[in-house]
């Protein structure tokens, strides 16, 4: 018997999210303990610069919400995992990867 290949097209939700993102972003730093004034310089507390690979599952004038992982529900929905909510105030750059 020889095998046969059977492709199966699954519907995708029209909300799913099609191509990741890569977000560049500032993040707050803090330290904790007493510490001489003499430390209180950019080099030794600072902003640090991010980047983030994800979905973008939400959005507003606020944040963008992005997810690591999509995947499909049993309702034809679509759920997501590994979400992370970043100001938009805190955006260096952002980009569509196809």
């Amino acid at each position: 018997k020889s095998l046969r290949t059977v492709t199966v097209e699954i519907p995708m939700p029209s909300k799913q999210p099609k191509h990741p993102e890569i977000v560049k972003w500032l993040d707050a730093v803090a330290t904790t303990g007493w510490q001489p004034s003499h430390e209180s310089s950019p080099g030794s507390v600072g902003v640090s610069e991010c980047t983030t690979v994800g979905f973008v599952i939400y959005e507003d004038e606020k944040q963008i919400i992005l997810a690591g992982t999509v995947g499909m529900a049993d309702d034809y929905d679509y759920e997501s995992n590994n979400r992370m909510a970043i100001p938009k105030s805190w955006l260096t750059s952002r980009k569509e990867l196809s």
